[in-house]
């Protein structure tokens, strides 16, 4: 397998991350990409190496797409945090539940 042809693979399965969705749907979107992903990996035994510059330019775009996942994951993870935060700060102002 060339570079080229699991740069175009993995490029394939993927696209940039949704915006603007609940977190669980955008941690669902990024398990079935990372799954595809894995799958092709798996498949490859050898690959020769980049050479010209429109693979390092397809290999570019897949790591910017990469990026764009760990940031989206990463906002995610903070706003999760900050929803904990809130949550915890509402349950002190509360007091102990009665039951």
């Amino acid at each position: 397998m060339t570079a080229r042809e699991l740069i175009d693979a993995l490029l394939a399965v993927t696209p940039m991350p949704p915006s603007e969705v609940p977190v669980d749907e955008l941690i669902a979107a990024f398990t079935g990409v990372a799954s595809r992903r894995q799958a092709i990996l798996d498949a490859v035994r050898e690959v020769a190496p980049v050479t010209s510059d429109d693979d390092r330019a397809a290999r570019d775009e897949l790591m910017a797409r990469q990026d764009a996942w760990h940031t989206a994951l990463a906002t995610a993870r903070e706003a999760v945090g900050q929803q904990r935060v809130g949550t915890q700060r509402l349950r002190k102002y509360a007091g102990p539940s009665e039951g």
